[in-house]
């Protein structure tokens, strides 16, 4: 069975090239894979997913949370994963992590913390060699972009643009959850929490807007289900749920949908009462 990671077979690759084994093709490959003047290659490509709970895939693995032996790296990885196009400097980094340190308590803090980030990433890294998934240029930390790393937020976010529905469904299975829920570093990130769950909320619209109008109502159901469980207090997805019980002629539950959106609004805010547009739509349903 064939691997979906280009990088599999690189290894191997380097090996052959050490021995001398068919040299000139060897080569080629490796440049194609930018990996030329490499004596050592992990594999293995790396999946980073911040929408939702924090993971990192590598060759299809998802790394366990055993193989972060410092917190502050699994951070570290993060911050770069979020700043992957522009990487971070120092400065940046340690202002994130260690607000309250002096420059060089900081400064020795991250270069603990790199290190233990390259080893949780690359265990089996050759004593001496360069580590790869993380590298500097100028002053700058990022993820290596020949490893052709990928964040799920880069695709989720061009997806959600396209005006292709189809790829905008494709973007309502990325968002698994809010941007990095329930990490530590997510106070620092809040613009970006909010940017891209604006963005599901809008794309998600829109989906299940288009089963409505095509009298798709399980799918209706299902989406607009999914979106509350993600986030309970949108309004607009009772107004959904509502709709596509009214298209099946199920009366019962275009009224159990509303009293929970009357229960939601009463726990969060202490208060029973709706929008005006939910109330309206209520009593339009039910008329």
């Amino acid at each position: 069975m064939g691997s979906n990671d280009p990088f599999t077979f690189l290894p191997l690759l380097l090996k052959a090239q050490e021995n001398e084994i068919r040299l000139p093709y060897v080569q080629k490959l490796l440049r194609e894979h930018k990996a030329e003047g490499l004596s050592y290659h992990p594999g293995r490509g790396l999946r980073i997913n911040l929408l939702g709970q924090f993971e990192v895939w590598q060759g299809g693995v998802k790394l366990s949370n055993d193989v972060w032996k410092r917190e502050k790296a699994r951070q570290l990885l993060q911050i770069l994963a979020i700043n992957q196009k522009r990487g971070m400097n120092k400065e940046q980094i340690c202002s994130l992590l260690w607000p309250e340190a002096d420059s060089a308590t900081a400064t020795n803090n991250l270069k603990v913390v790199l290190n233990a980030l390259n080893h949780a990433l690359e265990p089996d890294r050759p004593s001496g060699a360069q580590a790869l998934y993380v590298i500097r240029r100028d002053d700058l930390y990022l993820l290596n972009p020949d490893l052709r790393t990928t964040v799920d937020i880069e695709r989720f976010e061009k997806l959600c643009l396209s005006p292709n529905l189809e790829h905008k469904e494709t973007a309502l299975t990325i968002y698994q959850g809010h941007f990095l829920e329930s990490e530590w570093l997510q106070e620092a990130f809040l613009a970006d929490a909010g940017y891209y769950h604006r963005l599901y909320l809008t794309c998600a619209t829109k989906v299940i807007e288009d089963a409505l109008e095509y009298a798709e109502t399980e799918k209706a159901i299902e989406l607009s289900n999914r979106l509350l469980q993600i986030d309970p207090q949108y309004e607009g997805g009772y107004q959904f749920q509502m709709r596509a019980y009214h298209a099946l002629g199920n009366t019962a539950m275009v009224r159990k949908v509303y009293y929970q959106a009357v229960e939601m609004s009463q726990q969060l805010y202490g208060s029973e009462s709706l929008s005006k547009e939910t109330e309206q739509l209520y009593q339009k349903l039910l008329g």
